[in-house]
């Protein structure tokens, strides 16, 4: 997921795993070809597999933030099939980054658009890391909030900047309940130790409200 064009007007946003498709349909192919020359027909079945493999990974979709319009038209193609519609900017409650921690691994992430109709997520599958969710989450909520087009202010200072999208993307995780997502997320992001990272973590959730469990004794 990434913005692909930006200017005072709109911001382009697009998540594609078209590419994967395109490796899968061209193995598919290539199997089948060599199945064919060959005569090992019982290769059609592996290269049957690939070519179901790029129908899965027939995936795109494309969120157009519209500043004169004031809405946010998406598009969405799924094995074939294209969806579509859009969403005013005043119907748009958040934009909330999803995440998903799979093997223990650092959790992957997506953007997930909350309107009073529901919630429409930005892309299919779970792909980019907290630290880039929160940085795009950031400068779209900025141009939908703003509505006027303007183009988002970038800070002057780079570090004070990073502090503030590593602080929104432990806050969007602490309102989510993902305590420990958020933890491994300053480990990874400022090189800390365990207790330090918790101890940082702690006092965001203590500005938040969010009470902590009593130690037990």
């Amino acid at each position: 997921m990434k913005i692909v064009r930006q200017n005072e007007s709109e911001i382009v946003v697009e998540d594609s795993s078209v590419w994967i498709s395109a490796v899968c349909g061209i193995a598919a192919v290539a199997i089948c070809a060599f199945a064919v020359v060959q005569g090992r027909y019982r290769l059609l079945l592996v290269a049957i597999l690939f070519a179901a493999f790029a129908l899965l990974w027939l995936r795109r979709s494309r969120f157009v933030f519209s500043a004169p319009m004031r809405t946010i038209r998406w598009s969405r193609l799924r094995a074939m099939r294209r969806h579509a519609g859009s969403i005013a900017f005043a119907d748009v409650s958040d934009i909330v980054v999803d995440s998903s921690n799979v093997g223990g691994r650092a959790p992957l992430c997506r953007l997930t658009i909350r309107t009073t109709a529901g919630a429409t997520p930005m892309a299919d599958a779970y792909g980019t890391t907290q630290a880039h969710a929160a940085t795009l989450r950031s400068t779209l909520l900025q141009f939908v909030r703003a509505g006027s087009g303007a183009a988002p202010v970038k800070p002057a200072n780079n570090d004070a900047a990073r502090t503030q999208q590593l602080n929104d993307a432990i806050r969007a995780l602490l309102a989510q309940g993902k305590k420990i997502d958020a933890i491994l997320l300053v480990q990874q992001s400022e090189h800390l130790d365990l207790t330090e990272a918790t101890f940082r973590v702690n006092q965001i959730a203590n500005q938040m409200g969010i009470r902590q469990p009593a130690p037990r004794g």
